[in-house]
């Protein structure tokens, strides 16, 4: 009967439009992954992991990952003429989605405003292991309300690695694939005069533009088949003077799987999700009860009964909408190893529950009726 079923489920994925390319590879698709308009996520920042060599099958262990007490969302923004606006919660990034082609438009922060002259390719999909693309770009921006900044720079994009994945609390994903994005970008700064106007273009040899002030910027995105957005990403920031590095800065941020499947009217990606599930139960490969955590009822109306991981020791559980506000929080009695929730008086909707081990974090999508 179980060679039966497999036998099924493997003609379902062949058939399926949804169906996963030979050794379930990793391939990222602009209808799959894509950022779309009305999208909210849920990130952690971390602390910065072990980034590994680029190549072929993989290990990447992030269960040492630790939070450092800081969750925002990133939510998704639609605009006029395929427009597309990322706001996290002290940046904007701005993008264009042409044809299968994701292109950066500007981005600000608290001190800086840039606008790029034209839309630059940062992304072109399809986009398996060993893609790659390299665009310039020119555009102006504003620092600080005080200076003017003229722009130059390229971006380089580059899937670099496949292989596999470890999150905190040991949950381990398969068919990952690491997109590798440098953005080099300089500047020549001066003060802000009465015309200035960042929609005018460039012109490099007129203003004597120099290489003199670089940012370099890689991003590491870890993506997964099966979830639109990345499920890691670690961002460094280098800054050279004249050649010699002046300053660095590095962060990392967790975007919760659960928190991504349950994104709306995502069909291709649930359709990849319940195939992989459905043909790894028909294999055999299910989780064994009682290693991981347990919530129950879920969806839940009033009291929720939560079992933690067998072998660790909880230390505080919380609970948070998908706006990232805290909503509840207790702390665990040392050996216990469960506790109950009384949700009655939240409102209907999806939360995020979060349990804090000695040996990291679990986290898991909760649906109050």
């Amino acid at each position: 009967m179980k060679q039966y079923l497999k036998f099924i489920y493997a003609l379902i994925m062949a058939l399926s439009p949804y169906a996963l390319p030979a050794q379930d590879a990793a391939v990222l698709e602009s209808r799959l992954n894509a950022p779309r308009g009305g999208d909210v996520l849920i990130r952690e920042e971390v602390s910065p992991p072990v980034l590994g060599e680029a190549g072929e099958e993989r290990l990447w262990d992030f269960r040492h990952l630790s939070p450092l007490g800081s969750e925002n969302t990133l939510s998704c923004f639609e605009r006029s003429g395929n427009g597309l606006l990322l706001a996290g919660e002290k940046s904007l990034s701005g993008y264009l989605l042409s044809g299968d082609s994701l292109l950066a438009t500007g981005h600000e922060d608290p001190a800086l405003l840039v606008c790029y002259s034209a839309p630059v390719l940062e992304t072109r999909f399809p986009l398996s292991y060993g893609s790659s693309s390299r665009s310039s770009f020119l555009g102006r921006g504003k620092y600080c309300d005080r200076l003017q900044v003229a722009l130059w720079g390229d971006i380089q994009s580059r899937a670099d690695a496949t292989g596999r994945l470890l999150l905190p609390g040991g949950q381990e994903l398969d068919s990952v694939i690491r997109v590798h994005i440098r953005k080099r970008e300089a500047g020549t700064y001066s003060p802000v005069t009465a015309g200035f106007d960042i929609r005018l273009p460039v012109d490099r040899d007129r203003e004597h533009l120099q290489d003199s002030l670089i940012q370099t910027t890689d991003t590491y995105r870890w993506y997964v088949r099966g979830y639109r957005y990345p499920v890691v990403e670690a961002v460094e920031v280098t800054i050279t003077l004249d050649g010699k590095v002046t300053g660095s800065e590095k962060q990392a941020f967790l975007y919760y799987p659960a928190n991504q499947a349950l994104l709306a009217e995502d069909a291709g990606n649930e359709a990849i999700l319940r195939m992989r599930a459905e043909t790894k139960n028909a294999s055999g490969l299910a989780s064994t009860p009682g290693q991981s955590l347990r919530c129950y009822p879920n969806p839940v109306r009033d009291r929720l009964e939560v079992e933690y991981p067998a072998g660790t020791s909880p230390r505080r559980l919380e609970v948070f909408d998908l706006s990232g506000r805290k909503v509840y929080q207790s702390a665990i009695t040392s050996g216990a190893q469960r506790s109950r929730i009384d949700m009655s008086s939240l409102p209907a909707g999806s939360y995020l529950l979060k349990v804090t081990t000695d040996k990291g974090s679990e986290k898991e999508i909760i649906v109050k009726r």
